[in-house]
């Protein structure tokens, strides 16, 4: 039920005391009896046996006995919306604020605990998507670290094994962002995905996309907390519920590992944008219930371009570690030293490289085999998703340039755009313009492809007219040995823009050009076999 505690463990679990005819007897409550309707969530505490129960369930407690716990009933299928026990005859989910007493309970405000009801495993992408008003980010709680996990709609991995993977039965965090929230169950939600194993599994599901560092703090083999710091463009650094994950404390951890966002909120999954030509620092949040010696440990590293550097500084002992080339860092907790722990031991750094930046190593454009067309060529080091290429050509001898197509990168190293449509006559000049990180733009040399050669030999194999003219022109095709099946007339301005394409059977052909603008228009034609045929030029009046 809502709590009236701050804190996320301490005030919004009811101890259930009794079971019986499908009803429970809550504890402290006076009032009636309760179920659970489907979709709920709850904790359950095992010890064995109904024997002696008062000795298991008090402390110093009873070692948990062997015993195989079974349940049944009927298996749930269709759509089902969650209702709260407590509101059961409500289709919304929790969001009441208390204000008193203070602090209220602004932090946890909207946390509801509910269950996949299906004999399936769900995608939490899919729920996500069929639900109202809730945080893109569901928190699992990891009985064997004590921690609570957190898995943030669409990343690439999550915290403490959370995933987008949900188990049959296992249960988990929705957060209601407003009064309307719902969390609606449908057959579109079933994922034939597995967890590699029940409620604790590894649940990465990587997108190519995706660009983030995972670290852990590490206690022994069974005890850790983590963090993931994820980049992505147009990502605020500071805390917003649509974008990061909080960090919720767990049920009394050994150890805890934070990233801080700008406005100095503690989270467990944090986005930011990568940064620009100024280095970008995270801080990160260490603390241990016992003094010794802890790791972080980078457990993943997906998609941040070599061209970033990242480092772990460690302020206390003013060293850094490269975090590409090392995997931990061991250092020490000093509980009666609060410089070993805290917000300012550790930090991310992560900054731009230019000896790793884009490198242009070849440039060339030559002719096609029929003469027809210009291929140019390029290999590039370096390169990341971000860098975009365009191929561009100058008509009026390098004093302007037009951009003739555009090619994204696809780290391949080596790339070839065809000039279908160059000029005929004279020189075209081709040269590559390129845009990487911080939209910094550099630029080839310049490449001359001449055709002035062409203009006696193939210029009288067409003919136009009327020259000028205002509305339409005749083009006829006068001396090219035997007939081709087909012509492609390509109509440029005095930029090299083409501004038509026209395909013709015959060997005349008539056009409207009423539309252009008034000026010099270039005309080239090329036979079904790819053969230059002609070139000419007209005035539009």
């Amino acid at each position: 039920m809502t709590p009236s505690q701050s804190s996320f463990t301490s005030g919004n679990f009811r101890g259930v005391t009794d079971i019986s005819s499908n009803n429970l007897v809550v504890a402290g409550d006076a009032g009636p009896t309760y179920n659970l309707p489907v979709g709920n969530g709850f904790m359950f505490y095992f010890r064995g046996n109904l024997t002696n129960p008062t000795v298991k369930t008090t402390s110093p407690y009873a070692a948990p006995e062997s015993t195989t716990f079974t349940n049944t009933g009927t298996l749930n299928n269709g759509n089902i919306t969650v209702k709260d026990w407590f509101t059961p005859t409500s289709a919304n989910l929790s969001f009441t604020t208390i204000a008193s007493p203070a602090p209220g309970n602004g932090a946890i405000k909207g946390y509801n605990l509910v269950g996949n009801p299906y004999p399936s495993s769900i995608s939490w992408t899919l729920l996500y998507g069929a639900s109202t008003a809730v945080s893109p980010t569901i928190y699992e709680f990891n009985p064997m670290t004590n921690q609570y996990g957190a898995y943030v709609q669409g990343a690439g991995s999550g915290t403490n094994s959370a995933g987008d993977i949900i188990a049959s039965g296992e249960g988990f965090f929705v957060v209601a962002t407003s009064t309307s929230a719902a969390v609606n169950f449908t057959e579109a939600v079933k994922s034939s995905s597995q967890p590699s194993t029940l409620l604790l599994a590894s649940r990465v599901n990587a997108l190519s996309s995706q660009q983030y560092i995972h670290l852990k703090l590490i206690k022994d083999s069974i005890n850790y907390d983590d963090v993931i710091v994820g980049f992505k463009p147009g990502a605020d650094s500071k805390y917003l519920e649509t974008e990061d994950a909080i960090h919720l404390a767990g049920n009394s951890p050994p150890e805890t590992l934070t990233a801080l966002s700008s406005d100095n909120v503690g989270l467990s999954v944090n986005y930011l944008p990568l940064p620009g030509l100024t280095q970008q620092t995270i801080a990160l949040s260490v603390s241990a219930t016992a003094s010794g010696t802890y790791q972080l440990s980078k457990s993943e590293l997906v998609g941040i371009p070599a061209f970033y550097e990242i480092w772990l500084k460690d302020n206390l002992l003013n060293d850094s570690l490269d975090m590409r080339a090392n995997t931990t860092y061991a250092f020490n907790i000093d509980n009666s030293n609060p410089a070993t722990f805290g917000a300012n031991r550790f930090q991310i750094v992560i900054r731009q490289n230019p000896s790793l930046g884009l490198h242009l190593l070849a440039f060339n454009a030559s002719k096609t085999a029929n003469g027809a067309q210009v291929q140019v060529n390029w290999t590039v080091e370096n390169e990341a998703s971000y860098t975009t290429f365009n191929v561009q050509r100058s008509t009026d001898n390098g004093i302007t340039f037009q951009s003739i197509g555009g090619l994204q990168s696809e780290n391949t190293g080596s790339y070839t755009f065809t000039d279908q449509h160059p000029l005929l006559t004279g020189q075209g000049r081709y040269r590559l313009q390129l845009t990487d990180v911080n939209n910094v733009i550099t630029y080839s040399g310049i490449v001359v492809i001449e055709y002035s050669d062409l203009s006696n030999n193939i210029a009288s194999n067409i003919a136009l007219y009327p020259n000028p003219t205002r509305d339409v022109f005749n083009l006829s095709v006068t001396n090219n040995g035997a007939p081709a099946t087909s012509y492609t007339i390509t109509i440029t301005n005095s930029t090299g823009y083409v501004v038509k394409t026209l395909t013709s059977s015959q060997s005349t052909l008539q056009s409207n050009v009423s539309d252009l603008m008034p000026g010099t228009y270039f005309v080239s034609v090329v036979d079904n076999n790819k053969k230059a045929v002609g070139q000419s030029k007209f005035v539009k009046l």
